[in-house]
């Protein structure tokens, strides 16, 4: 950046790196300032909310991908009719197709441009999260674990029974996400 351009309000990187965390106060987290030749020129101290990797977590050639979570972050002027505010977390409901990618996010579904979307999570690492999944089976939904697909947790008949099909599906999504849930605090533990 040149002497002329910096003014005042105007964003910057600073480079560094993370040095500690002392964990107090209102900005924890203490950060080396690096020169360019390498050399270390003091620190400074951050909250972690203000930094980001230096090097994306994911490939940024990967394509997105149905079920991927997304962060809208354009640049420049929106072109959009309708847009997410900017942040916001979004999901992918199609495969990327010549450079846009259908998403779903606050009631609505749009295509954007894949430059403006930076991946938080791909599919993969949230299905690792999510070992059990519902399954349609003839007048049955059942909850089973990924691995083990012979082997089910939980089955709700919609056939005859007290529930109609929406009825059991809801239970069976409810019982799921349950287990899910409880597999993510077993992870976390």
């Amino acid at each position: 950046m040149q002497r002329n351009e910096c003014k005042p309000g105007t964003e910057v990187i600073i480079r560094g790196t993370i040095k500690g965390d002392v964990g107090a106060g209102i900005y924890p987290i203490t950060v080396d300032v690096l020169c360019d030749n390498g050399e270390t020129k003091g620190y400074i101290f951050f909250d972690p909310s203000q930094l980001e990797p230096a090097q994306p977590k994911y490939d940024p050639a990967r394509k997105f991908r149905t079920g991927d979570k997304v962060r809208f972050i354009y640049h420049g002027r929106r072109n959009y009719i309708v847009t997410p505010e900017k942040g916001q977390e979004c999901t992918v409901i199609e495969n990327e197709k010549q450079e846009q990618v259908l998403i779903k996010c606050c009631g609505y579904t749009a295509a954007f441009h894949f430059a403006d979307l930076e991946l938080v999570k791909p599919v993969e690492e949230i299905e690792a999260e999510q070992p059990y999944l519902v399954k349609e089976t003839p007048y049955f939904f059942d909850v089973y674990k990924k691995e083990d697909e012979s082997r089910w947790y939980a089955s709700f008949c919609y056939c005859g029974g007290l529930l109609n099909k929406e009825q059991a599906k809801a239970c069976a999504e409810a019982c799921c996400d349950e287990l899910n849930r409880k597999h993510q605090e077993l992870l976390n533990a």
